[in-house]
């Protein structure tokens, strides 16, 4: 059993992931943060885990999450995991970063990108980017810089029809998609 640690598990994102990992089977939730809400039960916060997850959130400590987790999702906004997760990479731990990090190898396109310098640019090109399904990479690396919901929906997508030759690939390939939620809040 691979002991988990979800890092900004209040939000949205960190709620949908305690969904997913309470139901794993080879996964046990260990660890989970959320600084405006620590000491509260994370039922209380979640009522669909009551009976599910007996946890409440504590504010997030490397020396912690390092004891407590073996893998670490982080799920807090763009510009916190590069100040938080090396710290944990260097304690042993894996990370899988759910926001936009570590998804940029090069740190001037990072700055371009994400109108910040990044403060720990020797793990950009370490980050293994991409989904399980279609990268095996990622099942062993430490430090995942895991895609974005439209990147993954339209890589799953498109994936089968260029596996079977049926995407002319001499043309960019155009997918469009819409949200209900998560988009509308990330637009810039």
């Amino acid at each position: 059993m691979i002991e988990v640690g979800v890092v900004g598990a209040r939000g949205y994102t960190g709620g949908e992931l305690l969904r997913y990992l309470v139901d794993h089977p080879h996964l046990r939730v260990t660890y989970v943060t959320s600084d405006s809400q620590a000491g509260e039960a994370v039922a209380a916060a979640f009522p669909t885990l009551a009976g599910r997850l007996d946890l409440a959130f504590s504010r997030y400590d490397p020396t912690e999450a390092a004891a407590a987790a073996q893998l670490l999702f982080f799920a807090r906004p763009d510009g916190e995991a590069m100040r938080l997760v090396p710290e944990l990479l260097a304690a042993g731990r894996k990370v899988v970063d759910l926001s936009g990090d570590f998804r940029v190898r090069d740190p001037d396109r990072y700055a371009q990108w994400y109108r910040r310098e990044h403060v720990a640019p020797e793990w950009l090109p370490r980050a293994v980017y991409g989904v399980p399904e279609l990268h095996p990479e990622v099942r062993e690396a430490r430090l995942v810089a895991n895609p974005g919901c439209y990147a993954v929906a339209s890589l799953l997508a498109v994936a089968p029809l260029v596996e079977q030759g049926l995407a002319d690939l001499s043309r960019p390939l155009c997918v469009a998609a819409t949200s209900g939620i998560s988009g509308a809040c990330s637009a810039r």
